[in-house]
């Protein structure tokens, strides 16, 4: 809400900005239920100005890219699949960084480099339900 109004009144979001940079910075060390509703969230704000400002483009690459990081390690010990909860962030997550890049592709920003290592990265993860995603 203090995004919408931000735009549409001029109101000074300052402190919306500041938790959302502390969502950002904590979101790749939360639990995986958690961090699949966020991440949901997040995709529905992903249209406000403030998604394209070149501070906050990098604040949540990184966060993205960190996201992955932790929820990978899961694979690598075999629990992604018996455990839904981090098969539904991970997918959430490549659900969230796609619309990302399609945001930041219309508006003819350039794509930070963590957000094309992230986008390698999921084309090769061994979920299908994650991989397809990324399928042209």
């Amino acid at each position: 809400m203090l995004f919408y109004l931000e735009e549409n009144s001029g109101f000074n979001a300052s402190l919306a900005v500041k938790k959302l940079r502390k969502i950002l910075f904590a979101l790749p060390f939360i639990g995986t239920e958690i961090s699949s509703c966020v991440y949901n969230c997040l995709s529905e704000m992903l249209g406000r100005k403030l998604f394209l400002k070149q501070e906050i483009i990098g604040l949540v690459c990184e966060s993205l890219l960190e996201s992955y990081r932790i929820l990978n390690s899961n694979e690598k010990t075999d629990n992604r699949f018996e455990d839904w909860a981090t098969l539904d962030a991970m997918y959430s997550l490549a659900s969230l960084t796609k619309k990302y890049y399609s945001v930041l592709s219309s508006a003819k920003m350039k794509i930070p480099e963590e957000m094309l290592s992230l986008i390698s990265m999921f084309k090769k993860d061994i979920s299908p339900e994650v991989r397809n995603q990324w399928e042209e």
